[in-house]
């Protein structure tokens, strides 16, 4: 019998900021990251959750070739901003949906190691305009669609970076 020694393949990794009328998403792919965003702006809140995740497997291939998908997982912000997103019922909302979109990529694809990251960790204070800058600087021009929200993309793009250096040990595994 001849054992074949095959090199280890890297861990490819994907991140999604989510949201319940887009998403931002990021994921390795053929040696580069490829990114996109998810917009449903029709229906109620639920319908438009479920509407981005069946639009995932769809709009989103990417995602489905990684082994390894990180959700940002929301938090309150301390600013008159993020109190009224949390008196709205904004904030709850967008936990279910978290918790919709874990189970949706667990029951996807089984093989899938599912992780959740808060957002106030991998962000910090960060505005999102920094973020966006960083990012552009890091993997290059960044070009988005002109119908897409950047925000959500380049958080994506973060979140997909920051998992991989400075918050691995983070990461909460769900799967």
């Amino acid at each position: 019998m001849t054992a074949v020694h095959r090199k280890r393949r890297e861990t490819r990794r994907a991140a999604i900021d989510p949201g319940t009328q887009k998403i931002g998403w990021a994921a390795d792919w053929q040696g580069s990251i490829a990114y996109g965003g998810i917009k449903v702006t029709r229906g109620d809140w639920i319908q438009r959750s479920m509407a981005i995740l069946k639009a995932i497997g769809e709009q989103a291939r990417p995602v489905c070739y990684a082994d390894e998908v990180i959700i940002e997982m929301p938090r309150v912000w301390n600013s008159p901003g993020g109190v009224q997103s949390a008196l709205s019922g904004s904030t709850m909302k967008l936990m279910w949906f978290v918790g919709m979109l874990t189970r949706h990529v667990m029951a996807w694809a089984p093989r899938f190691r599912v992780g959740l990251l808060g957002a106030g960790i991998w962000q910090g204070n960060m505005r999102k305009e920094h973020i966006y800058n960083r990012m552009d600087r890091r993997y290059g021009p960044l070009n988005f669609p002109s119908n897409e929200a950047h925000w959500d993309i380049s958080d994506a793009i973060g979140l997909l970076h920051y998992s991989r250096t400075d918050c691995e040990e983070d990461i909460q595994w769900v799967s």
